[in-house]
């Protein structure tokens, strides 16, 4: 078949027409906009179809079209009438050159999907016109320069930009408020990184080959702070095998790093079993993780009094060298020893959530450091009770990666105690309120008179003369 006959315009009432890998059709009849009822429209595989017909009357159900690895070069001016569009898929349309010439009616558009589209080249100013848009494709594409002014862009939640040839990001993404996820891995070209915006929970970059410099986010982090993040998944920041980072540039990411990792500690809300990881290239675990150890486990002694009402949890730090090793699926394991005989093991297997991997970029070039959070731990800490976890004398933590069979790409462990204090003194002005929130949240769980107990323990033993930390928060190695 070659063609659709004119005469489909008579099903009035079809809501679907699939006319998937029909390798021989070349276009379909205009009167197809007579489909009023029409809500799905797919052409993906159709790989001699040139030219979509003129919509000469309003499509008001039509909301999804693709036209995936189609031979079409560009869309008519009169797609505008298809008004209740909301998912255009064009990947892999090697000859699609631009996306419109007017496109103001097609205001419900959300999800826009370019990915191997190479003869984009840039960015069409014509997006502005997508008001809410949330998901934008446009990988692989063969970009070279993006848009300076990105705000036009403010509604997206998904950018996909990997796979492409530009140096840099304009510094306008720190604008994009509703930006959750980004992906810039596999930019060869690649060279600096400006700084980002807080609602960012996904980042890629990995195999950024050229990557040098990457801004601190810390303006924008502390300015967000009490921002809750839009959806319930893993938080995951991804530098792997981005060699030539300066060591400005990887100071900055594990900056950036601390701050997410407090602020999803301190963050209330329905997240309680999510995670944040940060990987990037480097061989020193951060100065903050106090308590550190050879190998794949450490064991050590908890200090008195270290459960307390201002207590957010355990932050993991992993110093893994350069192997066939992919530390982004691996299992942590967990085990807390009351010194009574009692204890309290956790387990939980952390997955790479990335489906589109290239195999390759799972060996890592050189030394690597990963930075873990998981609030499902702390929160099952906590589950166990004020007076079971404040017997709790000895902690001891060990991941094994999944697909190893031994864990000799683990070079070192560190693990930080995270208290409310600590973030306080760091940022003063953003997280004593949620201290008190959290204060209040504990006080409900554990009854007034039992917070009072703990509060008034804190107090006791908080400071020396000098006012100095106690040496209650340090941690003695077994």
């Amino acid at each position: 078949m070659t063609r659709v006959p004119s005469s489909i315009q008579y099903l009035s009432t079809l809501e679907e027409l699939y006319l998937r890998n029909c390798k021989n059709l070349e276009s379909l009849p205009i009167t197809i906009c007579r489909l009023k009822f029409l809500e799905k429209l797919c052409l993906s595989g159709c790989s001699k179809f040139e030219n979509f017909p003129e919509i000469l009357e309003p499509m008001e159900h039509l909301w999804f079209l693709s036209l995936a690895k189609t031979s079409i070069k560009r869309l008519p001016s009169s797609i505008e009438n298809l008004i209740g569009l909301q998912k255009l898929l064009l990947p892999m349309c090697d000859h699609f050159e631009f996306v419109f010439s007017t496109c103001n009616n097609l205001k419900r558009l959300d999800t826009l999907n370019l990915s191997g589209c190479s003869r984009l080249a840039r960015l069409s100013p014509l997006l502005i016109a997508f008001c809410n848009l949330k998901k934008l494709d446009l990988s692989n594409c063969n970009i070279q320069e993006i848009l300076e002014d990105l705000t036009c862009l403010s509604s997206v939640e998904w950018l996909d930009l990997h796979g492409n040839k530009f140096e840099g990001v304009p510094t306008s993404i720190k604008h994009l408020s509703k930006l959750v996820e980004l992906d810039v891995s596999n930019c060869r070209c690649l060279k600096s990184l400006p700084e980002l915006p807080s609602s960012l929970e996904r980042l890629y970059v990995h195999d950024c080959e050229l990557l040098e410099m990457v801004s601190s986010s810390k303006a924008v982090l502390v300015e967000g702070w009490d921002r809750h993040h839009a959806f319930d998944q893993d938080e995951m920041f991804l530098f792997v095998n981005c060699q030539k980072l300066d060591l400005n540039a990887r100071n900055n990411i594990m900056a950036d790093a601390q701050l997410r990792i407090w602020k999803a500690a301190m963050q209330l809300g329905k997240k309680d079993h999510n995670s944040v990881l940060i990987n990037c290239p480097g061989e020193e675990i951060p100065m903050w993780f106090g308590s550190k150890a050879k190998g794949c486990s450490i064991k050590m002694k908890l200090p008195p009094g270290w459960f307390s009402m201002d207590f957010l949890g355990f932050a993991l730090c992993v110093a893994h060298a350069s192997a066939d090793c992919n530390l982004l699926c691996f299992q942590l394991q967990v085990c807390l020893s009351n010194g009574g005989g009692q204890e309290f093991n956790f387990s939980r297997p952390f997955h790479d959530s990335r489906k589109k991997v290239d195999p390759a970029s799972k060996l890592l070039a050189s030394d690597h450091i990963l930075l873990f959070f998981n609030k499902c731990l702390n929160r099952q800490v906590k589950e166990m009770g004020e007076d079971w976890c404040c017997n709790v004398t000895e902690a001891s933590f060990r991941i094994t990666a999944l697909h190893q069979s031994d864990n000799k790409c683990v070079k070192e462990l560190g693990i930080c105690l995270l208290y409310a204090e600590d973030v306080e003194k760091a940022i003063p002005d953003k997280s004593q309120g949620k201290k008190l929130l959290k204060q209040r949240d504990r006080t409900e769980e554990l009854g007034q008179a039992a917070c009072s107990a703990v509060v008034s323990r804190r107090k006791g033993g908080e400071e020396d003369s000098d006012g100095h930390r106690s040496a209650s928060k340090k941690v003695k190695f077994m």
